[in-house]
């Protein structure tokens, strides 16, 4: 039996601990249906949920509408992310292409059943409802020296939230060539591990000075390879501690294990997944800490349990503290 055309089709990108992902297909067809139903319905590489009416943005409605949505399972793990790493700039990217596929040998459509199928490529019809919550988009072009290559460089930036590069220095000093650039470290790595430490004290004891009253809360993983906490945080957080900084905390967790997909445990440089998930309530024994002599967890205890078994005095996680701060 002939059914309805799809005329077309779009995706929708939703936001997850992990990245982006695409949890639904909204099919449009060529006239208002009002009830839908589908058996042994395949989507190239996902699991199908459900099948609704929807509107043109995914919503599911009960009144009659040229759009249905197929929702799918949606796990860290698939390969359906509308992203692709750039590994000339270290950035994540759209795909260019993101072609959908999908078949049903018994698609019923107000009681008419019969085959439907769809092929295409979906990236320019892609609708993204949780980037409009960022309404404040700007660009800003201007010269600053790249703290890398030490050379002059004019960049645009077009923003939404805008962020400083982060020089390689950590605790320590970063080595550097003859020409001012960091060397990199013979074994390798990624991110800020990638470039050769030395027993020079960069966060100097005039520098701590400086921040010290700051209010400063650090949520880090122990496991982080990216940004390693021996030589970033741990260290710095110490100086901090024995400088009386009053008002910095710190959170350290053992691992990143997942929330929105439970059974997932993510590389330790995701600890944002804990912040953003409200799920930072602890901080670390200050006094544990200002008292260590240990080179490798600085008289930390990591764990799972909200990153520590202490409070940030008054308060039981980093977003109560975080509404009281302010710029003195």
């Amino acid at each position: 039996m002939s059914l309805e055309t799809i005329v077309d089709a779009a995706i929708l990108v939703q936001g997850y601990e992990w990245g982006p992902g695409v949890p639904k297909i909204i099919l449009e067809f060529q006239n208002e249906v009002s009830e839908v139903s589908a058996e042994n319905l395949t989507v190239v590489t996902a699991d199908v949920e459900n099948v609704y009416i929807c509107d043109e943005h995914g919503e599911k409605t009960d009144a009659a509408s040229k759009h249905v949505a197929i929702e799918m399972e949606t796990l860290s793990k698939d390969q359906r992310s509308p992203f692709t790493y750039d590994t000339t700039v270290n950035m994540n990217k759209w795909k260019e292409s993101y072609e959908i596929s999908l078949e049903c040998a018994d698609f019923t459509v107000d009681g008419r059943t019969g085959a439907l199928a769809f092929s295409g490529d979906c990236m320019e019809k892609r609708i993204c409802p949780d980037t409009e919550r960022f309404s404040k988009r700007d660009s800003y072009t201007g010269t600053y020296q790249n703290p890398f290559t030490r050379e002059e460089e004019e960049p645009t930036l077009h923003f939404t939230a805008a962020y400083p590069c982060c020089e390689a220095y950590a605790f320590y000093e970063c080595e550097r060539n003859e020409d001012g650039t960091c060397k990199l470290a013979e074994d390798g790595g990624i991110g800020t591990s990638m470039f050769e430490s030395s027993d020079r004290i960069w966060l100097t004891e005039e520098k701590i000075n400086e921040i010290k009253d700051l209010p400063i809360w650090f949520v880090v993983s122990a496991d982080d390879t990216v940004v390693d906490p021996q030589k970033y945080v741990l260290p710095s957080y110490q100086a901090l501690v024995k400088a009386d900084a009053s008002n910095s905390w710190l959170s350290v967790f053992e691992s990143i294990e997942g929330t929105d997909n439970p059974e997932a445990t993510y590389t330790g440089h995701f600890s944002w997944v804990y912040l953003l998930n409200d799920q930072v309530t602890g901080v670390q024994d200050k006094d544990a800490v200002r008292t260590s002599e240990d080179q490798e967890l600085f008289g930390t205890t990591p764990t799972n349990k909200g990153g520590g078994i202490c409070m940030a005095g008054d308060y039981s996680n980093i977003f109560d503290w975080l509404n009281v701060q302010s710029k003195q």
